[in-house]
């Protein structure tokens, strides 16, 4: 009765993280617009969220888009930074301050500045664009985020979860289904 109560709870969780997964149709849409704009000029986070928001994509959308678009933020300041100078003369101070409007965190841009100046500077360790106004990121980047979920009854909150944590859990609890049931992956091999 435990191995059966383990498996339905397995399978529910399974389904849930899935859930999480699912990609709206909007979100997609803002993903590959978040993209197409990136590929012909540099934004910061917040500035692409702006721009897709103006577009007529929801927060949570833009978010999305954002989140999942693959810039690197500090390598999106460098290239703003740098076509600030083609067009006109800016003090270092200058373009920090404009990038900071631009929307880029105050790391990213002193690190696009330097570079832009030709200085040395070295990449900080996170390449998130995580918006000073996120809660959840900032909290996820601090670590704060729970490593472990409670289950209370039925019902399953993974709403503190980030995406690479919602996908341990989803890989952890596969890889145990595939341990202790003898179930043989099939997503990955070809036909």
């Amino acid at each position: 009765m435990k191995k059966a109560i383990c498996f339905i709870m397995s399978i529910i969780i399974l389904i849930t993280v899935n859930l999480a997964f699912a990609v709206t149709l909007g979100e997609k849409n803002a993903l590959e617009s978040a993209k197409n704009y990136l590929s012909i000029m540099n934004f910061s986070y917040n500035g692409l969220c702006s721009q897709l928001e103006y577009e007529g994509y929801s927060k949570s959308e833009c978010i999305y888009a954002a989140d999942n678009c693959g810039a690197d933020w500090f390598d999106q300041a460098v290239g703003s930074a740098k076509k600030y100078l083609e067009l006109m003369a800016f003090s270092k101070q200058g373009l920090i301050e404009q990038l900071e409007y631009e929307g880029y965190t105050k790391e990213q841009a002193d690190y696009g500045a330097a570079i832009a100046y030709g200085e040395s500077a070295t990449k900080p360790n996170s390449t998130k664009g995580i918006s000073s106004t996120s809660t959840k990121q900032e909290n996820a980047q601090k670590n704060d985020v729970p490593k472990t979920v409670e289950i209370t009854g039925s019902k399953i909150d993974f709403s503190e979860l980030s995406f690479d944590e919602l996908q341990d859990l989803y890989d952890q609890i596969k890889q145990e289904l595939l341990n202790t049931y003898g179930w043989q992956d099939t997503s990955s091999s070809s036909k």
